[in-house]
């Protein structure tokens, strides 16, 4: 899978990463990065909650630059992400 993100300074960064689990009803498990120097470990869990389902989103990061990255600007790509899946979704639906 290959993922554009646009960092804090609107710096386009392009992610490829593998799947590395999709057993439905459980979570997609995205793996990328270089092991041992920066690497991700992504889930996307989906949960039934009243009224529809909800999307959680956890990422683990690991290797030696994870010292010396700045990640702030990951939780505000993955909210932007989220609200235009569900922007998609809820149109989808009332259709």
């Amino acid at each position: 899978i290959t993922n554009s993100v646009v960092e804090a300074e609107e710096k386009e960064v392009t992610i490829t990463s593998k799947v590395v689990t999709i057993d439905p009803p459980h979570p997609l498990n995205q793996f990328g990065g270089y092991t041992g120097i920066i690497a991700f470990d992504h889930h996307y869990e989906l949960e039934k909650v009243k009224g529809g389902t909800k999307l959680v989103q956890r990422e683990e990061y690991t290797g030696l630059c994870v010292h010396f990255w700045d990640a702030s600007w990951v939780e505000p790509a993955y909210q932007r992400v989220n609200e235009v899946l569900r922007t998609g979704v809820l149109r989808r639906k009332n259709k």
